[in-house]
C-alpha cells in the first residue's frame, strides 16, 4: 500500500518519543475501530506490536507528487524555498538526483505546452 505521511518519522525527526503512535494502512472501517477496541480490552502497547504498520520512507514518491503539485499551483519560488527546507531535514545526497528528474520533466512539458501555443 502507498502511504504519503508518517506521524512516526516527523515524530522522530523532532526527536520525539514514537511508541505512543500506531500507524495502519489498512482504510477499511471495521480494522481502526477492532484496534480502539483491542486497545482498551489488551493495552496499547499488545495492540501496537500486533497492528502497527512500519511506514518506509519513500523520498522519490513523496518529491515526485510534491514538486509536480507545487510546481503546477504555486510556481518555481515556492517550489525551491520548499525543496531546500526538505533538504535540510534529509541531506541533500539522496534528493539530487530526484530533484533534479521532475524538474527537468515540469521543465520540458512547460517548454513543450509554450512552443505548441506559439505554432
Amino acid at each position: 500500500m502507498l502511504v504519503f505521511a508518517s506521524l512516526v518519522h516527523d515524530a522522530g525527526y523532532c526527536s520525539l518519543l514514537t511508541d505512543h503512535i500506531l500507524e495502519m494502512t489498512d482504510y477499511a472501517p471495521k480494522r481502526p475501530a477492532a484496534s480502539i477496541t483491542d486497545v482498551l480490552t489488551h493495552g496499547f502497547p499488545s495492540v501496537r506490536t500486533r497492528v502497527h504498520a512500519r511506514i518506509p520512507l519513500r523520498r522519490d514518491f513523496s518529491l515526485n507528487v510534491f514538486l509536480w503539485s507545487l510546481m503546477r499551483r504555486c510556481g518555481f519560488s515556492d517550489v525551491f524555498r520548499s525543496l531546500r527546507c526538505t533538504l535540510e531535514r534529509h541531506s541533500f545526497a539522496p534528493f539530487l538526483h530526484l530533484a533534479l528528474e521532475p524538474v527537468n520533466r515540469i521543465l520540458t512539458a512547460s517548454l513543450q505546452d509554450t512552443h505548441a501555443a506559439r505554432h
